[in-house]
């Protein structure tokens, strides 16, 4: 991967003023105080202005063989007191020399390592199209056009607006030691999917792929990724150091004896229902049915998480519901309503919402 890396120098130096009684302060020199070198790749910023003279706008001096001097900034001087005084003006960058560095593919360049690193990153290995363009889809919100060169695509700098669901993929985006990998696979028969907490990689079943709504597929998407996070935040990964989720997480363990993993995940899940609820919406706004089915079904639809498999067996599923899910809603009949909707829109029958991939 070929990317543009600049070698800055920033010149330091000192503006002179002095005033006398309630006369105007008078700029008198401008004393050079040495040079910092920093690397910049993709810079966002272009030199704009060429200087040839100095005074207030304090820039000077010249580049290596006397070529012509760029400056960005503009010194700022406080005259707030009578008398001679000298202030440094603001660091003003200047471009003087183009390195571009090349990284063997899946690396980039790290400045400040100074050296090329691997490149981590969500990775789609989906190979049913549908549920490939519904991950994409789930994607687009992490991503932004690139200031100066709107052609490209960066992650996302305000964070502020993103869901759940999109908060937790820009967090393995941006990681530089822990990426997200989903694909599909054949599973053992009434499981979903599935997330190795060891590699992130979330595996969704075939047979689940050929029958259910995109509505189903999308929410369980957005399940596994809420494992991979919870797995990485549980064991303190780089990029993810939450320290007061994970102080909860241990205290919730603990108090409620959970020791398998698979049941702890889906009891602490219900703390994420009107969050995966929202996240869920929001998809169905923009890509499915407009976000029309009403807050209930999306709501309902998030408690697809709060079962767990009771049987040690991997190739033997026993769903159970989770306490979360009785705790959350105690009356067995609204239970057994929330049950059914999922039941439809997993099967795809004619009762669900959601429209199927064919």
């Amino acid at each position: 991967m070929m990317q543009d890396c600049y070698t800055v120098t920033i010149y330091h130096y000192t503006d002179n003023y002095i005033k006398w009684g309630d006369g105007p302060f008078i700029y008198v020199s401008s004393t050079f105080n040495g040079t910092s070198t920093e690397t910049i790749c993709d810079s966002y910023w272009l030199p704009d202005l060429n200087i040839s003279g100095g005074g207030n706008s304090g820039g000077y001096y010249t580049n290596p063989g006397n070529s012509p001097a760029y400056q960005d900034c503009q010194s700022n001087s406080n005259k707030n007191y009578q008398g001679r005084y000298v202030e440094e003006s603001n660091p003003c960058k200047y471009v003087i020399s183009v390195n571009p560095i090349e990284c063997g593919n899946g690396y980039v360049y790290d400045p400040v390592l100074g050296t090329c690193v691997e490149e981590v990153k969500i990775i789609n290995e989906l190979t049913n199209p549908c549920a490939k363009t519904i991950f994409t889809q789930l994607e687009n919100g992490i991503y932004q056009d690139h200031p100066l060169k709107p052609e490209l695509q960066i992650l996302a700098l305000n964070t502020g607006n993103l869901n759940f669901s999109e908060q937790i993929l820009h967090l393995f985006a941006e990681s530089n030691q822990n990426q997200y990998t989903i694909t599909n696979a054949d599973l053992a028969p009434g499981k979903a999917a599935e997330t190795n907490p060891t590699t992130n990689t979330t595996t969704i079943n075939n047979s689940y792929l050929e029958n259910a709504t995109m509505l189903s597929i999308t929410r369980t998407m957005i399940h596994e990724q809420i494992h991979a996070y919870l797995n990485n935040v549980y064991k303190y990964r780089t990029g993810f150091k939450d320290k007061d989720l994970y102080t909860k997480m241990h205290i919730y363990a603990s108090e409620n004896g959970y020791k398998d993993l698979n049941r702890f995940h889906h009891e602490f899940m219900g703390q994420y229902v009107n969050a995966i609820a929202v996240s869920l919406y929001e998809w169905d706004s923009d890509y499915g049915s407009g976000g029309n089915l009403g807050w209930d079904y999306y709501y309902s639809m998030s408690f697809g998480g709060l079962f767990y498999d009771k049987n040690p067996d991997p190739d033997i599923v026993e769903i159970e519901l989770t306490d979360s899910f009785k705790e959350l809603v105690p009356n067995a009949t609204d239970r057994n309503k929330i049950i059914e909707i999922l039941k439809n829109e997993e099967s795809g029958n004619s009762n669900a919402k959601g429209k199927k991939c064919n």
